[in-house]
């Protein structure tokens, strides 16, 4: 027997409060950058980067979605 798997993201607050779970991911992925990569985040903080990626979604709408672009 074939049991459909399905992965799903709720984005919106539907299922669970989803902000919390974000700001923890970019903290980890910060830290993770500082440890490995420090030339990379050098000057940079959470809100930085988050500017950052607001900016690069503002100038390219079309990819806006698209996180690794």
């Amino acid at each position: 027997m074939i049991v459909p798997l399905v992965l799903s993201f709720d984005l919106d607050d539907t299922l669970w409060p989803v902000s919390p779970v974000i700001a923890a991911a970019e903290r980890q992925l910060l830290s993770w950058l500082r440890e490995r990569h420090p030339e990379i985040v050098s000057g940079h903080d959470l809100e930085s980067l988050r500017a950052l990626r607001d900016g690069v979604a503002q100038r390219f709408p079309e990819r806006s979605h698209d996180l690794t672009f």
